[in-house]
């Protein structure tokens, strides 16, 4: 789209579209044979269980397609507002009216409620793509073009699944070494210092289009305004965070359990790592979406395997505290790298110092004057 070729554009739009469903499809259906184990040896959990997750994946996978799709089309409130709210305001209603009833839900029956209404949601989401997208691909997209969509996909699907995997790490080296317990504690410090990237994550979902586009027009000063405004809302929301949780992060802690509290240690140097990332902004997002996807995902695969291990020797010797702090070094490693990297090749400060520095230049100009 930021070169003008719409047809492409929407012919990359459909075969994704199609590609993404049958993965998915594929996906459901893997999970619901290896659920199948539960007929030949005793298991806790059902095959039934097994299934309505693999439903979830399905419906959850095709609602996040179409609204990254849609978003990217520049639909931000389309491709938002059904899922990130409306889905989630029914739901809520929808248990509510359960337990005003007394009503007993099994997992298998909550899972899959959630799933239709999912479906259901994003319906009118999904006819839009199909309308929008072109169903002649292959008459717009050459072979050298589709090979070149498939590589980028797969470096962005690399990039995505170590990352989601890096983001669960340490929940279960806390619950080999230390039990389910202090492995619920850690989830619980980990879970809240991730809200810190909440703003650069609102940000990153409007910005990355935008990214996107100006860059490959050319634009790229308003590329380093877009990042680096994110970048600077991003710190200022997190710093804010950051005071919040080192004066109530214990008391915030003791709401999902009064002995998760001990944790607040866990929790700050977590959410020191999550500052960081947000200071950053939204780096990530510049060098996959300006064609350096492959150091992003170098850069991933290093940070997520050393971290790995880090984690693993800093749970042995230090317990949660050894883990976290494993873990935010991985981030700030990662994050102070890419930045570092999209300075020195693509002359672009993702932190926004240098437009804060501008500005200062600027003013202090225009007072002397």
């Amino acid at each position: 789209m930021g070169q003008n070729k719409t047809e492409k554009a929407n012919a990359v739009l459909g075969l994704s579209f199609y590609v993404t469903a049958a993965g998915l499809i594929l996906a459901a259906l893997l999970m619901t044979l290896g659920g199948s184990v539960t007929f030949i040896i005793a298991v806790p959990w059902s095959f039934i269980l097994v299934s309505a997750s693999a439903f979830f994946t399905f419906a959850f996978g095709l609602a996040e397609y179409t609204s990254f799709a849609l978003r990217a089309q520049g639909q931000v409130v389309m491709a938002m507002a059904p899922r990130d709210i409306f889905w989630r305001v029914v739901i809520i209603f929808l248990f509510w009216i359960a337990a005003v009833y007394r009503l007993s839900l099994g997992a298998e029956v909550i899972i899959l409620i959630l799933s239709t209404t999912l479906l259901v949601v994003t319906f009118p989401q999904i006819l839009m793509l199909l309308r929008s997208a072109s169903r002649t691909w292959k008459s717009h997209l050459s072979q050298a073009e589709r090979k070149q969509v498939a590589k980028y996909s797969l470096h962005m699907w690399a990039i995505n699944s170590i990352q989601m995997g890096r983001s669960h790490a340490g929940v279960v080296i806390v619950s080999a070494f230390l039990g389910a317990e202090a492995a619920g504690a850690y989830f619980a410090a980990d879970r809240t210092a991730n809200i810190l990237a909440l703003i650069l994550l609102a940000v990153n979902l409007v910005s990355a289009p935008l990214i996107s586009r100006y860059y490959h027009s050319g634009q790229k000063d308003l590329v380093r305004l877009i990042v680096g405004l994110s970048g600077l809302a991003g710190a200022t929301a997190a710093f804010a965070g950051l005071g919040l949780f080192f004066i109530f992060g214990a008391e915030i802690l003791s709401l999902f359990d009064p002995a998760y509290g001990d944790y607040i240690t866990v929790l700050l140097i977590l959410c020191i790592g999550q500052f960081v990332a947000a200071a950053t902004g939204p780096v990530g997002a510049l060098l996959t979406l300006s064609g350096h996807e492959r150091v992003s995902l170098n850069l991933t695969f290093f940070v997520s395997v050393v971290g790995l291990l880090l984690q693993v020797a800093g749970g042995y010797y230090w317990g949660a505290v050894g883990v976290a702090l494993a873990h935010a070094a991985g981030a700030i490693f990662g994050n102070m790298f890419a930045t570092v990297y999209a300075w020195w090749e693509l002359r672009i400060d993702t932190t926004g110092l240098s437009l804060l520095a501008s500005f200062g230049r600027k003013l202090v100009v225009s007072t002397n004057r």
